[in-house]
């Protein structure tokens, strides 16, 4: 169970952990998961970016937005040493009640790969319900060195030129 399970906002200085607990996970990351985007999540969204904790490790993610007419989630995530214990769950139930808080009315997914499949059933038993009434696309907008002020920045790229492997994910195809 989740007993020990704190769930909080996620800090900026957590980001790296954040992203360490995804690789880990199995998710696919992309350009929009570098450090200075994931900051700018944040800052946009400090309420619904949530993360799970035990004995004070991030063990857990739910990435919460609100757009002021749906809410959206990303990455949600467990340490798959500590899957099937309850903890998606936990996550879920804390980031919906954040979002019932604000308000909101409709929660919105479309970053549930094909690869992971397998996790629908998790959302059905949560409420959610699978569409086939419509499809996602995306398009890329930057492809440059980061957001404004950053370009050129040493610590936005990986040093000399070296691939980095946040710029498409691991088919190559574009995905924000």
């Amino acid at each position: 169970m989740s007993g020990s399970l704190a769930i909080r906002p996620l800090r900026r200085e957590e980001i790296p952990a954040a992203v360490a607990l995804w690789r880990r996970a199995g998710i696919s990351l992309t350009l929009s998961d570098r450090p200075e985007e994931l900051a700018r999540l944040l800052d946009h969204n400090p309420r619904t970016c949530l993360g799970g904790y035990e004995d004070g490790r991030l063990v857990a993610t739910a990435l919460g937005t609100f757009d002021g007419r749906r809410a959206n989630l990303w990455h949600l995530a467990v340490d798959p040493d500590r899957q099937g214990r309850g903890l998606g769950r936990a996550m879920m139930e804390a980031l919906e009640a954040v979002w019932r808080d604000m308000g909101v009315v409709k929660v919105t997914m479309f970053t549930v790969e094909m690869s992971n499949a397998d996790v629908e059933g998790f959302y059905h038993r949560l409420g959610y319900r699978t569409r086939n009434d419509i499809f996602a696309m995306s398009k890329i907008l930057r492809e440059d060195d980061g957001p404004p002020g950053t370009k050129g920045d040493p610590l936005a790229r990986p040093p000399d030129g070296a691939r980095d492997p946040l710029d498409r994910p691991p088919d190559g195809e574009d995905a924000p």
